[in-house]
């Protein structure tokens, strides 16, 4: 006889500490959820490859086209090529140097998550 009410006892505890779903849908949507961000973060992986390759495609172009236009014999606005390039140089190493730092940023963004 005690070991029917402990047996009873037992099943009752059991049954009150099972956890009830607090939406019918939950898991689905929960499942749901975590494909949707997996998703999402293969996609930014795919994104961060294509800037890299990008980056480089575009560094190579325009570190050719500074080697071409400083050897070459026009002048723009009076001045020689070596001289009227000048800026673009500048500009293209500043360019170069905070997208690199982007581009770094996010991987490290990207290792953290």
């Amino acid at each position: 006889m005690k070991q029917e009410e402990e047996e009873k006892l037992i099943r009752e505890l059991m049954m009150r500490s099972s956890d009830s779903m607090p939406f019918v849908d939950f898991e689905e949507r929960l499942m749901s959820e975590i494909v949707n961000r997996e998703k999402s973060r293969h996609s930014f992986v795919q994104s961060i490859r294509l800037s890299w390759f990008f980056f480089i495609l575009g560094s190579g172009f325009g570190l050719f086209l500074s080697s071409v236009a400083s050897e070459s014999r026009f002048t723009f606005l009076g001045l020689p090529a070596e001289t009227a390039v000048l800026p673009f140089q500048i500009l293209f190493v500043l360019l170069f140097i905070h997208q690199i730092e982007k581009l770094f940023h996010l991987r490290k963004r990207d290792s953290g998550s």
